[in-house]
């Protein structure tokens, strides 16, 4: 009878079911304790939970002998005074021609233009996150936002209109309405945009703009309402004006958002503490601050009625542009009549600022010759200057103070052009007055890149091209009649400029060597090109008032006249 056979050895042991249940209790226990602490850090963060939070009011500064409104936590609309406190569903309207200012507390500055509504939706300074949030219902705004230096803490600041959400990083200038804005500077990329509908956020950065088109549909690449800052914007009045005002209005608010002490009352009616008597001023405005007190209710500067708070007084206003000028103060009774004046007699320093200097790709005066595109040309700026003009265009990017500038010139910015190109560089001081020109001429696409020298006539010519004897080459008849003509400035023989240069052009045969102009050599003209150039110019003593002639002739590899023509130029 056969055996079952009973094989020895290790085998693993069964788990037990106690062990499995464990098990599982604990990765139960696990998770419920990682929901629990999410979910309880969510409600700590919703209550502010250790992130102690006080709502800070924002100071309404008004301008101007327009009506301000404001509504009180959606009450009715009622006539704001200087300094009052806004807070959060607080609204602030302009009528059409008043302007006022909001002080946030951690120093950025909105200032409303005419016909504006803006609420303050929040205003939180907390010890971990700050948030500000705006939004804007018609109208525009200009905002300065402190840099990371005067503020450094956590902060979220946003101005909604009802097409886009923009988050504003610091050193923010910006000038928006509901459906556009223009960025003047912004730390980091630039300003994040959220338009309505979209999950992802575009970036418009410093010296650019964004303008949803009405009606348009807010879909696809939001990159086509981008496009470069328009060069007028920087001129518009409202935009210069709170410029000019950013410092007075951070100086009359405290970066806490509360009201600045008032000043201590003096014995004196009327008592002004800026500006001193007689001191001399290198900028276009100055700032007059005093106080007044009883009998008087009132307070003039030369001829406009000023808000006074607390008795105090401040009002930046604009000098005219003489070298000395005055201001007079005067105290009001209530009937109007006056109780007691101080005037001030200041001195303007209007000396214009020195004239830039051009360092690449060449020298002021010089002409540079080049194939590139785009080219720079940079320079430094002299001391005190505030702003840079090239041609009419300020540079956005020029930073008040810096001792360098820098401008690109390129054919797709249509600012350069085939031929010659001339660049006048101009700074601008704290008063407003310009400096002499610095002058450049770029020949784009005209020959070898480098240095163009001035030829004893004055035309360009390259420093080491070989010089001829015109009296030592032929004097035939044309060979091939017709085939020389000017197209530029005017075609045909003759035209009237109203300008001190120009660019005088026209066309060739292909068997042209040489082109010269009144028995002088173009040096930058290649051999078989069929069109060529040639610089008229006050400074380069190639015009001169009244009538001014131009002989151009065409010669081939032997020096054998092709073609002449005489051009006849008025100025």
């Amino acid at each position: 009878m056969l055996r079952r056979r009973h094989y020895t050895g290790q085998y693993p042991l069964a788990t037990a079911p106690g062990s499995l249940s464990l098990l599982r209790s604990i990765i139960a226990l696990v998770l419920i304790a990682l929901v629990l602490f999410y979910v309880g850090k969510k409600v700590m963060q919703f209550f502010n939970v250790g992130n102690a939070v006080r709502q800070n009011a924002a100071v309404l500064l008004t301008e101007g002998p327009g009506t301000v409104n404001v509504s009180i936590d959606g009450g009715e609309m009622k006539r704001a005074e200087n300094r009052l406190k806004l807070y959060p569903n607080d609204q602030v309207t302009t009528s059409g021609n008043a302007r006022a200012a909001l002080a946030l507390f951690d120093g950025t500055i909105v200032r409303l233009d005419n016909a504006t509504i803006l609420q303050v939706v929040e205003s939180e300074h907390g010890v971990k996150q700050s948030r500000i949030v705006l939004a804007l219902n018609g109208g525009s705004v200009w905002i300065s936002t402190p840099t990371v230096d005067d503020y450094s803490g956590s902060i979220l600041r946003e101005i909604r209109t009802e097409q886009m959400n923009l988050a504003l990083p610091p050193r923010t200038e910006i000038a928006v309405t509901p459906s556009a804005f223009t960025t003047f500077a912004a730390d980091g990329q630039g300003i994040s945009v959220l338009v309505a509908g979209n999950r992802t956020p575009v970036i418009i950065g410093e010296g650019q703009q964004f303008t949803i088109p009405a009606g348009a549909p807010l879909a696809g690449n939001l990159y086509r309402f981008r496009s470069p800052l328009d060069p007028l914007m920087v001129l518009s009045p409202f935009v210069s004006e709170s410029r000019s005002m950013r410092y007075s209005i951070s100086a009359s608010v405290s970066g806490s958002g509360t009201v600045a002490p008032p000043a201590v009352e003096s014995q004196d009616v009327l008592t002004v503490s800026e500006p001193a008597q007689g001191i001399t001023l290198d900028t276009a405005t100055v700032k007059v601050v005093g106080t007044v007190r009883k009998p008087a209710e009132k307070v003039r500067i030369n001829g406009y009625l000023v808000e006074t708070t607390n008795g105090r007084f401040e009002r930046e206003i604009s000098l005219p542009d003489e070298d000395e000028v005055t201001v007079l103060v005067e105290a009001l009774n209530a009937d109007g009549t006056v109780n007691e004046k101080i005037q001030r007699t200041l001195k303007r320093d209007r000396k214009p600022p020195e004239a830039p200097t051009i360092l690449t790709p060449a020298k002021a005066g010089e002409t540079y010759a080049t194939m590139r595109d785009p080219i720079e040309i940079s320079g430094e700026a002299p001391d005190g200057t505030v702003g840079i003009v090239v041609n009419d265009y300020r540079l956005q990017l020029f930073t008040p103070g810096e001792r360098t500038w820098s401008y690109l010139a390129s054919t797709k910015l249509a600012n350069m052009q085939q031929g010659s190109n001339t660049y006048s560089v101009v700074a601008i001081n704290k008063g407003g007055y310009l400096s002499p020109p610095a002058v450049i001429t770029i020949l784009f696409n005209q020959g070898q890149e480098g240095l163009v020298k001035l030829a004893g006539t004055g035309a360009a010519a390259s420093s080491t091209a070989p010089t001829e004897d015109v009296a030592t080459l032929p004097d035939n008849a044309p060979l091939n009649p017709g085939s020389l003509a000017v197209t530029g400035p005017a075609a045909g023989t003759q035209f009237t400029s109203t300008g001190s240069s120009f660019l005088l052009e026209g066309t060739t045969s292909s068997a042209t060597a040489s082109i010269w102009v009144n028995d002088y050599r173009l040096k930058l003209y290649l051999p078989g090109k069929i069109t060529w150039n040639y610089i008229a110019d006050v400074q380069y003593g190639t015009l001169s008032r009244g009538r001014n002639l131009y002989r151009i002739v065409a010669r081939d590899k032997n020096n054998m006249i092709l073609d002449t023509v005489t051009y006849t130029v008025r100025y």
